[in-house]
């Protein structure tokens, strides 16, 4: 005997409520949404390649977001079942970003009502769906009280209600998202910063403009590999967003700069491209700091849209804090690397198997480089350090600066322990500055930016190895005197004491 199977109302609240640990996530399924539609218009020609448009409105004070794509819409004839259907969705895994048809009703959970509008091309008809999320609530509300019991077909008939209209526009074709007033705990939905920030390294979106050098280096390496990074023309309010990508990056050591990007593939067992990284390479001074810089931490991406967060790729280092030296992207392209439901990872098969074996291996190389990174930097500042101080015990042996023989000595002595100290420190150097030529090239910015800081720009620079900071100090400050007594004679007086002092 055969029983009738049901699908309780519950899966519809495990499809909003309980999808997303990050309301914003929202932003991220309607606009994978909007890119396959965009990508079939092109391909139908309805729209030309790069006519495609997102546009995010949010309304603080009505309450209210709008999301809409000038892509394919729907027909009037498939509305009904394409929107009103779940997990029934036409499109083909491996080919569009979303292909579940779970991802729409994620709104349901942070607003009063969520509507779907339509319009094809060459049709006269508007089609519109209203899912009332207040109604949903309280039928799951009964539900849980055992007023009633209801299946999730059911619940939807309840909730959805669908009206078509006439419309003079035949050429007309969009596809529209409404959340109308969204719930007071979810404010963050309204607020332009917050979503901006998020959009600007989860959406397919292109390279700021300040990243513009390396835009070119990554769109080369993806060609040479037979790739293309999908990237669309999103707005929010009016603003095009773009990825927030710039060469400088705040660290908890000040100030760090991307000089060079690394590129590295990874291929599946036919030995075909599975996915491919960016990182940038900087000084290494220290962990980014996440709080002042957005950017920070390698990401995940799939059809150029986020995988997870920016910690997803910090299970890979030796150490967690290995992901907070970095910023890159992994653009996967195997279509055996299928995102989760939730997206915040790949679905578990061989394809993901092998590919985090080969992450992991990389990442254990980046963390050798970021350890190798902080030893050029603290060994050279340290070596530094060191060789000031020899220069300085030097000049004051060379003067006689020393009242007796036992001070004398004492200079001396001093002076050996400085020379130890900068041998040491500039062996570590040398030591890590060998490893790889990435290692070789952060060492030559540190020295060149050093050398660079201790010139001053004010043309006396190589002075600094003659005299201290304090001495200088001193030279400066009697010149001073010298030019407010002597007036327009000073600068002939100064001149010869400079070059009695080697400071010209």
């Amino acid at each position: 005997m055969k029983e009738n199977i049901t699908i309780g109302a519950h899966i519809l609240e495990s499809l909003t409520t309980g999808m997303y640990q990050d309301s914003r996530t929202i932003f991220r399924e309607y606009i994978q949404n909007s890119c396959d539609a965009i990508d079939e218009a092109v391909k139908a020609g309805v729209i030309a390649e790069g006519e495609g448009e997102i546009r995010i409105e949010l309304d603080a004070e009505c309450r209210n977001i709008t999301i809409e794509d000038n892509g394919t819409g729907i027909s009037a004839k498939d509305f009904v079942r394409v929107v009103g259907n779940v997990a029934d969705s036409d499109k083909i895994q491996g080919e569009s970003r979303g292909f579940r048809g779970i991802g729409r009703l994620c709104g349901l959970a942070y607003c009063g009502t969520l509507v779907f509008t339509a319009k094809y091309r060459g049709e006269g008809v508007v089609s519109r769906l209203r899912c009332s999320a207040e109604v949903l609530r309280q039928l799951l509300g009964e539900r849980d009280s055992g007023i009633k019991r209801y299946t999730a077909s059911e619940v939807l008939k309840f909730v959805n209600e669908f009206e078509a209209e006439e419309t003079e526009d035949v050429d007309g074709h969009f596809f529209r998202v409404e959340l109308i007033h969204i719930n007071d705990e979810n404010t963050e939905l309204l607020d332009e910063a917050r979503v901006r920030e998020y959009l600007s390294f989860v959406a397919p979106l292109p390279y700021h403009v300040g990243f513009a050098e390396y835009r070119s280096k990554i769109h080369g390496h993806a060609k040479g590999l037979g790739q293309r990074i999908d990237e669309y023309d999103i707005f929010l309010n009016g603003d095009q967003l773009f990825k927030d990508y710039t060469r400088t990056i705040p660290t908890s050591k000040g100030s760090d700069e991307v000089f060079d990007l690394e590129f590295h593939d990874f291929l599946n067992s036919d030995g075909k491209i599975s996915a491919w990284i960016w990182v940038g390479i900087s000084r290494l001074k220290a962990q980014i700091k996440a709080k002042d810089c957005p950017m920070w931490g390698i990401r995940l991406r799939k059809g150029n849209i986020q995988v997870g967060n920016e910690y997803t790729m910090s299970r890979f280092f030796e150490e967690d804090r290995g992901n907070r030296y970095f910023i890159g992207e992994i653009f996967c392209v195997s279509d055996e690397l299928i995102p989760n439901s939730r997206r915040d990872y790949f679905v578990e098969n061989k394809a993901r198997i092998d590919f985090a074996e080969q992450v992991k291996e990389y990442c254990e190389e980046l963390s050798d480089l970021y350890r190798a990174g902080s030893k050029l930097n603290s060994s050279y500042e340290k070596f530094k350090k060191a060789d000031g101080r020899i220069i300085e015990l030097e000049y004051r042996l060379h003067k006689k600066y020393f009242l007796d023989d036992a001070s004398r000595e004492q200079l001396e002595a001093e002076l050996k322990e400085a020379r130890e100290e900068a041998a040491k420190h500039k062996a570590d150097f040398e030591r890590a500055e060998a490893m790889n030529e990435n290692t070789r090239k952060i060492a030559g910015q540190i020295k060149s930016h050093i050398r660079n800081s201790t010139d001053g720009g004010g043309g006396h620079g190589h002075n600094t190895k003659k005299y201290s900071k304090h001495e200088l100090s001193i030279h400066q400050k009697v010149f001073g005197i010298i030019s407010d007594e002597l007036g327009k004679t000073a600068d002939s007086v100064i001149l010869r004491i400079k070059e009695g002092l080697g400071l010209e």
